[in-house]
């Protein structure tokens, strides 16, 4: 749970001192569309067409490597970290709900790479760049899991994980 400790009180927080705040403004307003749709569809437990829903976030994710792509263009120090995110997105959407949390969000996936997760500034946009492909790919397992077995706790899940990278959201 180490990256998962993120704290949405630092969404207000700038990454302006990297890069204009407006360098995504376009797939932003995508992204969060996509994303602010699971979060209601789940929250209401309207789930009927649940593979609508994981198709939703397999697009957020990759749009989520887009946003990998082009901070790794302008942030060498972080650029293979986030090369491997947005070139891992099979890998993810290969890994088991029950799997996700150790694999990507405490990393040992990364770090079978050569990688550390743990190492990027939380606040700061790489790290916002690989949680917009591991938070809605984290979500879409659960949604996965939930259609073999329906779990209250599963939408809870979605939901949490999307809530969270809208805070990272405010970092690229």
């Amino acid at each position: 749970m180490h990256r998962r400790s993120f704290l949405l009180a630092s969404a207000s927080l700038s990454a302006a001192h990297f890069f204009p705040v407006s360098a995504f403004a376009a797939d932003k307003a995508g992204y969060e569309a996509l994303i602010k749709e699971v979060i209601k569809a789940a929250a209401s437990k309207s789930v009927a067409d649940i593979d609508g829903l994981i198709a939703k976030l397999d697009k957020a994710a990759t749009i989520g490597a887009d946003f990998c792509k082009e901070v790794a263009a302008k942030d060498a120090k972080n650029k293979p970290i986030l090369d491997f995110t947005a070139g891992s997105i099979e890998k993810m959407r290969a890994t088991s709900a029950a799997d996700f949390e150790e694999q990507w969000h405490e990393g040992k996936a990364f770090k079978a790479a050569g990688h550390d997760i743990n190492l990027l500034d939380q606040t700061g946009m790489a790290a916002s760049a690989t949680d917009s492909i591991i938070h809605p790919l984290t979500a879409r397992a659960a949604l996965v899991a939930y259609k073999t077995a329906p779990a209250p706790g599963l939408l809870k899940t979605v939901v949490e994980e999307l809530e969270e990278v809208l805070g990272h959201l405010t970092h690229l």
